[in-house]
């Protein structure tokens, strides 16, 4: 499957564009009138994004709009974004983390609190994702796209729907079953199934779910990061846990596959725009918050990546079959589950439990040697 990580890896990672001045042409939809030329010194933005979660043609709007050079690069886990960020601080300008993942960075002092007043398109986010509680304020960061977690599978291979998150574990299965390589994520649908918290804070809870895990480690093919619907399409898996987003566009070029969200319900994540402490384009960074905020943006972007979009001016430019696709039921409401920081000594137990399953041989994990 051609990604667009695959496509800007290609391209040696960075988007080079030429550095000119854009001008005299009319705002996008939304946008409240600014200068268009980045600060000279700030013609550079840096961007650490999740694969697959771009537009493209917005990278190259915004570079043709605002002269600016946009080096772009992807991380496949949350663990990977934070070895990342702790590993090169002053780096990084745009990090895009998953709630929860906000919440540990905030609680770090990883994050630039935002200057609002260059980023007047805020008024376009549903206010449902203003002020969460990973971010009380909306003072560190912005919704950018949200999803929930799906089984995906081969209809070919699987013959009886799935219906609950035991299902994955159906000894016809075993060996060709992907987890993605996330700890809360893959633990998390674990303590639903268990009917527990995905959020617990209990010791108990979560060494249960750790030995479910371990119990079941014959029937994992792999843990792998967020393009485990490659396996499908290669044949490898029978069944993945994989984002809804991904598993949308995976199904229009391979009509076979198909993703179901379990009775016992799902997690559900909103990945943010935030700024990294120490950006050395922090101006620029907002500046391209602002452009992505813009509703006809916003919407380019929700289409393109097949994500539902928090932001409200988007919405309104979607057909009403769009709406229905890209947006949340009150059925579904009620069967999503926010992960949360948990603490960081009650996160220690998820990073312990999760050393212990991923030490335990089973399939080789996806991406080691």
């Amino acid at each position: 499957m051609i990604t667009v990580r695959r496509v800007l890896r290609a391209a040696g990672i960075a988007l080079w564009g030429i550095v000119a001045t854009w001008g005299g042409g009319s705002v996008a939809a939304g946008s409240e009138k600014q200068s268009d030329a980045a600060p000279a010194e700030e013609r550079v933005l840096r961007i650490f994004n999740w694969a697959d979660y771009i537009a493209p043609q917005l990278l190259e709007q915004f570079r043709a709009r605002y002269g600016v050079r946009i080096e772009y690069s992807t991380y496949g886990s949350t663990e990977e974004l934070f070895r990342a960020v702790l590993d090169n601080p002053g780096h990084h300008d745009i990090i895009v983390p998953t709630s929860y993942a906000v919440a540990q960075l905030r609680g770090k002092g990883m994050l630039a609190t935002l200057d609002k007043s260059r980023i007047p398109n805020l008024r376009n986010l549903d206010p449902l994702f203003m002020s969460p509680t990973h971010d009380p304020g909306s003072r560190y960061c912005v919704a950018y796209l949200w999803s929930k977690l799906v089984v995906g599978y081969d209809k070919r291979r699987v013959s009886t729907p799935i219906r609950h998150w035991a299902d994955l574990f159906d000894p016809r299965h075993r060996g060709r079953v992907a987890l993605l390589a996330d700890n809360r994520e893959s633990i998390g649908i674990i303590l639903l199934m268990l009917g527990y918290s995905p959020n617990t804070t209990n010791p108990v809870e979560i060494a249960k779910a750790r030995d479910f895990l371990l119990d079941h480690r014959s029937h994992i093919h792999s843990f792998a990061d967020d393009t485990v619907q490659d396996l499908l399409i290669a044949g490898e898996a029978d069944i993945v846990l994989e984002w809804e987003g991904d598993m949308v566009t995976a199904e229009q070029k391979h009509p076979h596959l198909a993703h179901a969200v379990p009775a016992e319900g799902s997690l559900l994540v909103t990945d943010s725009l935030c700024i990294a402490r120490g950006a050395p384009h922090k101006a620029t960074a907002e500046r391209f918050i602002d452009f992505i905020l813009d509703g006809a943006n916003g919407a380019v972007l929700s289409r393109e990546t097949r994500y539902p979009t928090p932001n409200r001016a988007a919405q309104a430019l979607m057909t009403p079959a769009e709406r229905q696709r890209l947006g949340m039921t009150d059925e579904m409401r009620h069967r999503l589950f926010s992960l949360t920081d948990v603490g960081t000594n009650v996160a220690v137990l998820y990073d312990e439990a999760w050393s212990r399953i991923l030490e335990r041989p089973a399939h080789r994990q996806r991406g080691t040697p």
